[in-house]
């Protein structure tokens, strides 16, 4: 972080809290050569995940197609009805990780 008074690169992190909303972190920072402090506001930017069809349109991914697709499939089958969720997306890995592979 560069400071705002002399343009030093080099500061320390003196607190961190989670801002009001709860979407953004402030921290209070200390300039090593002129130890003046300033406060930065860091916030993560969110990239969505698209699908490509198959036409090659570009779609957001919508966990809720998902889940419409397998009700859809198991509506005239002897299948249990699911929970709110199926196991395979209770996992965090699914709701933060693109799949591996392709």
């Amino acid at each position: 972080m560069k400071c705002p008074f002399c343009a030093n690169i080099d500061d320390k992190v003196i607190d961190s809290r989670e801002g009001r909303t709860g979407d953004t972190i402030r921290r209070r920072r200390e300039c090593l050569k002129c130890s003046r402090r300033f406060t930065t506001y860091e916030r993560i930017d969110e990239i969505p995940y698209m699908v490509i069809k198959k036409d090659g349109r570009r779609e957001r991914f919508e966990r809720q197609k998902i889940l419409q697709g397998l009700l859809k499939a198991c509506e005239k089958r002897p299948c249990p009805l699911p929970d709110s969720k199926p196991s395979w997306m209770k996992s965090r890995a699914w709701s933060t990780k693109p799949p591996k592979g392709n």
